[in-house]
């Protein structure tokens, strides 16, 4: 029989919320149309629960809050929490695309106990972007937590071992944005 103290002990050494209740997560999914193709921008995680499957890039929307007090939007909005996490992950820089971004879905997921006892949760909000072969892609490569990035033909998409429901949310953004 576990201990609840037992318990909350090892969900905190897998902890990834920072802040009480809730912990917004923002991801962009860029969508690259050329005359010849279209792409999707990926990265590879290196955690160790989903090292070397692909994701949409993203990460925790950035706050001045520190870490064990709720979470407070004075930093930066969602919007740039995913142009922000896209740059640390794969070098893209399209901050210029930051009102193109289109909220794809939105949801809630994941309690968990907090060290404190306290729950948190994340709030998701996974955004895409059209660009097309007028953007510079050479400089693309992974970063941060992902140690590859990479354009994929969206014919390549359903060979890939994705984290996640990912694989669906790329077709949903792929329908959406290219109707």
């Amino acid at each position: 029989m576990i201990k609840l103290k037992t318990l909350v002990t090892e969900i905190t050494k897998n902890d990834h919320y920072w802040h009480p209740g809730v912990n917004h997560v923002a991801e962009l999914l860029v969508i690259r149309k050329t005359t010849t193709d279209t792409q999707v921008l990926l990265v590879q995680r290196s955690e160790k629960r989903n090292r070397g499957k692909w994701a949409i890039p993203g990460g925790y929307q950035d706050t001045n809050q520190p870490i064990g007090a709720p979470f407070k939007e004075d930093k930066e909005d969602i919007r740039d929490a995913a142009i922000r996490e896209l740059k640390e992950e794969t070098n893209l820089d399209l901050s210029k695309f930051k009102n193109k971004l289109i909220l794809i879905e939105e949801f809630k997921c994941g309690r968990d106990v907090l060290s404190d006892g306290q729950i948190g949760w994340k709030h998701m909000h996974d955004f895409a972007v059209l660009i097309d072969d007028s953007v510079d892609i050479s400089h693309v490569r992974g970063g941060d937590d992902a140690p590859e990035a990479k354009f994929f033909d969206i014919k390549e998409i359903e060979k890939l071992t994705f984290t996640g429901d990912w694989k669906v949310q790329v077709y949903e953004a792929l329908n959406k944005l290219l109707k």
